[in-house]
């Protein structure tokens, strides 16, 4: 448990990041308190973000964490420190219970040490940094937390037929489901628990699970009654629906392949990063070479897991234990809007921890210098790894800079990056780093239109970008010439086009709002573009009209009648 907080210590200097913001900082209900918790539970989980949910907000019910959020913001008010030290705290209790459980399970097979081993594992491994690093992935340490003291109570119960060990179980395993929908994957978990190491025949196991069925009736029930009626998506967008446009052999292929990811990424958990999405991992065929081994990986590990079954192997529990608390994230059961995350391993992965426990004490029967040695530079890669993460997480700006690298294709990152730096430009009163700000803007921009073409908020900030930076230039052929900007391609002629349209909407708006100097510069700006817009012109001269400039005002109607001598000039505007 000392080892959980003193590797995950540094987290407590971050800052709140990603989807915290939805879940907590910027959500009415959890601002109210105490008195949100009665909306919290009656609405789903989104609904009460400010700014609006994301588009597959609906029928999400997972009131347990937030809830927290809302005593936590009673006692404390919105504070980091307390929020990631919360976060730590619930880790290193869900060790402490993990190692009572585990202990219990293994001292039956005479393998004490495989508890200390696995727990040791568990708490190095990189792949939990998110689920630790990340407030808002608290419902993944409260879920696994409950899940792992309604077994406890279980294993009690069996141990000394007591009932009510068994009701304290259904009450934990509720409170799992309130945290995460993702906790029902426990109905198959305690029978395979059952099974593997108290003797149950795996048909007798499964009558264990009835008063969870029963509990998990109660829940489902409730959940349709709050958020079943939810309305339907009415808007589907490639970042939420990263299969969208895959075929359904694509869709299939891909999702595989992403099982085997989530292998090899437990084994080798470096880089990593806080967004797979589109198009980070690309659609697969089923002719595909990734996906046939992938297919091959998986149906080997489950022949293993049945070839050691009726042996009652730890081995065969492992595998399947992984297979079951992954199957409802893969996405083959429900598309559940990311193709892959790190913080859906943080179940899975006491599978990996298991197996590389049982690994290292086999080997160290025969090999116990190389076992020893061996072990070791796995948990200290492993922490240093850890502790390295966990620093990256300090603030959204550190997080996506560092993912960036990791996950150069993910349209999700290169847009935050890009509507971060278009932020920073439009405050920055220095020129040089306003000028900067500006191109790292273009740079992550064009990155995402390359990834999603034609993408609306990509060109947006592209064009926003492109405006800003040629205000920050005296003449038009200064700023051509320092962006490499080809004017005469016919991409660029669109983006030009694009970019006079924008200073010329801007140019109206400050009209209307009697901002005329500017409205003047926007005009220019938009003529200096595209020297040929009548409109422009037109409007220009307008405004030099309001200024009772009227020499500048019959200069620029004199360019309107030039290009359009039946452009509908009133005589009264001369």
């Amino acid at each position: 448990m000392f080892l959980a907080f003193g590797l995950n210590f540094n987290t407590l200097f971050s800052d709140y990041a990603v989807d915290d913001v939805i879940v907590m900082t910027h959500n009415k209900y959890v601002e109210k308190g105490v008195s949100g918790i009665p909306e919290i539970l009656t609405t789903d989980l989104f609904s009460g973000y400010k700014e609006g949910g994301p588009v597959l907000s609906e029928k999400r019910y997972r009131p347990l964490s937030q809830i927290t959020f809302a005593l936590e913001y009673q006692l404390f008010g919105f504070n980091p420190i307390v929020s990631h030290l919360l976060n730590v705290l619930i880790f290193m209790l869900l060790i402490f219970f993990l190692y009572k459980v585990l202990s219990k399970l293994f001292s039956l097979n005479q393998q004490m040490h495989l508890t200390f081993v696995t727990c040791l594992i568990f708490i190095v491994h990189p792949i939990h940094t998110e689920v630790i690093g990340n407030i808002k992935s608290r419902d993944e340490l409260i879920t696994f937390l409950f899940l792992i003291l309604s077994l406890l109570y279980v294993i009690k119960y069996i141990e000394i037929k007591s009932v009510t060990k068994l009701i304290i179980s259904s009450v934990f395993f509720l409170l799992a489901l309130l945290a995460r929908e993702s906790a029902v994957t426990y109905i198959a978990v305690v029978p395979l628990v059952l099974y593997f190491f108290y003797e149950k025949q795996i048909k007798k196991a499964f009558w264990f699970t009835l008063p969870l069925l029963v509990i998990l009736i109660v829940y489902l029930s409730l959940r349709f009654i709050i958020v079943g009626s939810a309305q339907a998506i009415t808007k589907i967008d490639i970042l939420n629906s990263p299969f969208l446009y895959a075929t359904p052999t694509q869709a299939f292929a891909t999702k595989i392949s992403i099982i085997a990811k989530y292998l090899q990424i437990l084994i080798l958990p470096y880089p990593l990063s806080s967004d797979y999405g589109f198009n980070q991992i690309p659609y697969l065929n089923i002719t595909s070479i990734p996906f046939i081994i992938s297919l091959l990986l998986i149906l080997s590990l489950l022949g293993v897991a049945l070839f050691y079954f009726k042996k009652k192997s730890v081995i065969s529990f492992s595998i399947l234990y992984f297979f079951v608390t992954i199957l409802l994230v893969s996405n083959l059961i429900v598309d559940i809007g990311t193709p892959f995350s790190e913080r859906l391993l943080f179940q899975p992965s006491l599978a990996f921890c298991i197996l590389i426990a049982v690994l290292y004490i086999n080997m160290k029967q025969k090999f116990k210098v190389p076992a020893n040695i061996g072990l070791t530079v796995i948990l200290l890669l492993f922490a240093i790894q850890t502790y390295s993460r966990n620093q990256d997480w300090k603030n959204n700006d550190t997080l996506y800079s560092a993912d960036i690298i990791s996950t150069p294709n993910s349209l999700r990152i290169n847009l935050y990056l890009t509507e971060s730096y278009l932020a920073k430009a439009n405050t920055e009163k220095i020129l040089e780093k306003r000028v900067s700000y500006f191109k790292q803007t273009i740079k992550y921009a064009k990155q995402s239109l390359k990834i999603a073409p034609k993408h609306l908020d990509a060109n947006k900030y592209l064009i926003d970008a492109y405006s800003g930076l040629l205000c920050c230039y005296p003449f038009i052929d200064l700023f051509f010439n320092d962006v490499n900007f080809n004017s005469a391609s016919t991409e660029s002629k669109e983006i030009i086009e694009n970019i006079s349209s924008s200073f010329y909407k801007q140019g109206n708006g400050l009209f209307e709002q009697r901002k005329l100097d500017e409205a003047i510069f926007c005009y220019k700006k938009a003529i200096e573009l595209n020297p040929k817009n009548v409109e422009v012109w037109y409007n220009l001269g307008g405004t030099y009209l309001s200024k009772k400039d009227t020499r500048n005002a019959r200069i620029a109607w004199d360019s309107v009648k030039s290009m359009s001598p039946n452009h509908p000039l009133h005589e009264d505007d001369f």
